[in-house]
């Protein structure tokens, strides 16, 4: 399909779609785009394309959704906070607020776009975990600019902190203080810090949050954008000492629903699995977070028989730390919970936590250096708590020495499993 535009008309196209320039000269979020130049839009997307001059364009795909405009598709209050911005002495930091499905992502492209054009090195953090665009899902990334983006997943990966959920309920510490670790970085390395976050405003434990990571990443600038005064609440006890810019809601954008964000988080967790394998590593050599596995010592044979006879169930492993008892048992394998209790009061720890050996099988887990450095995310094949090993199916080629336990299992083709008995 062929369209002509007159000079100052916009179209939006929404994926999947193919755009083909035959003539004229266009904008696209602050990038010049002209003649035979041809963009791919993905599903979930949405390319706002502005005619400088007259033009025509193809549209190749199947249901082509389009909306072509008379008013200019990027608001002018971009523009015009992006100047307001440019005046704050670097590094600074602006972060984006909003509810889910305002068009947070795309003010952060054209933000980037903006300020890299004027010759400042742009850093982007994205916080959300589940609908990251950077990097893989379950993790919160830094990028750094090279070139105009049309998309954040455009961005060359600079470094990652694994946080294991794509939500941030019940990891907000982790994302906080990960959060922090990666602005500082960024901080060395670029004049002006974008930091996307998730659409999660509503509610008193949102609230906290999002005062909390104001608090933590000491943004120069808020960028709020609000359809009438719907996140308010959110930049009150702010006003007073951090620049905010107050943006407008573009009226078209297309709303996602559970099932489309649900595939295109497992459309990017295939994607950075593609080119995984397996890579088998000696458990003598690992350290664990976010488990009690390996975190104290095996039980000697005389406290493990102990153990299972006051359970009535055979383990495979056996261990003690400080405040639990860590136990594998075999799948077809029982034990009596009315023991639990006792074998608590026993050996005078808090937690008596049994697994089957099987259980973490498909769990998402980060992979460190010796830094404590986020390499990258892997998924667990197999434990062989005989033989001191584990299996782990990752791209990551470096050398691993920390293992995160995360709180998702999913596939090798990056499906997601129900799982709501994950164990610590």
């Amino acid at each position: 399909m062929n369209l002509d535009l007159e000079a100052g008309q916009g179209i939006q196209v929404t994926g999947p779609a193919k755009v083909r320039i035959i003539d004229g000269e266009l904008s696209l979020l602050g990038i010049d785009v002209s003649s035979n130049q041809e963009f791919i839009v993905k599903s979930g997307k949405q390319y706002p394309f502005e005619a400088k001059s007259q033009s025509k364009l193809e549209l190749i795909g199947t249901d082509l959704q389009y909306i072509i405009s008379e008013e200019p598709l990027i608001p002018p209050d971009r523009k015009t906070a992006a100047q307001r911005i440019g005046f704050i002495p670097t590094p600074a930091r602006i972060m984006v607020l909003g509810q889910m499905d305002t068009g947070k992502s795309t003010v952060v492209c054209y933000l980037a776009n903006h300020f890299l054009n004027q010759g400042k090195r742009v850093a982007v953090l994205d916080l959300d975990m589940g609908q990251q665009d950077i990097g893989p899902p379950c993790t919160i990334t830094l990028g750094l600019l090279n070139n105009p983006i049309l998309k954040l997943s455009d961005i060359p990966l600079n470094r990652m902190v694994f946080i294991g959920k794509t939500s941030p309920i019940g990891r907000m510490l982790q994302i906080l203080t990960g959060a922090r670790e990666l602005v500082d970085h960024a901080l060395n390395v670029a004049d002006i810090i974008l930091i996307d976050t998730t659409g999660w405003v509503f509610g008193g434990a949102a609230r906290a949050y999002k005062a909390a990571k104001i608090r933590t990443l000491e943004p120069d600038v808020l960028v709020a954008l609000e359809k009438e005064d719907e996140i308010e609440h959110l930049l009150k006890p702010f006003q007073s000492v951090i620049l905010v810019e107050k943006l407008s809601v573009y009226p078209h954008i297309e709303l996602r629903n559970s099932k489309t964000r649900k595939f295109l988080r497992e459309s990017k967790f295939n994607n950075y699995f593609k080119n995984a394998v397996s890579r088998t590593l000696d458990l003598r050599f690992l350290t664990f977070e976010n488990t009690f596995f390996r975190s104290g010592k095996r039980l000697l044979e005389a406290e493990w028989n102990k153990v299972e006879k006051t359970l009535e169930c055979d383990f495979i492993y056996a261990e003690k730390a400080v405040d639990a008892i860590f136990l594998v048992k075999r799948s077809s394998s029982f034990y009596n919970k009315d023991k639990i209790k006792q074998l608590r009061g026993d050996y005078r720890v808090n937690e008596i936590r049994i697994i089957d050996k099987n259980d973490k099988k498909g769990l998402i887990v980060g992979l460190l250096d010796e830094k404590l450095k986020t390499l990258g995310i892997g998924l667990i094949e197999n434990i062989s708590y005989e033989s001191d090993t584990i299996r782990i199916f990752t791209p990551v080629k470096e050398d691993i020495k920390v293992l995160q336990y995360g709180f998702l299992k999913i596939t090798k083709t990056g499906q997601e499993i129900l799982d709501q008995n994950l164990s610590f």
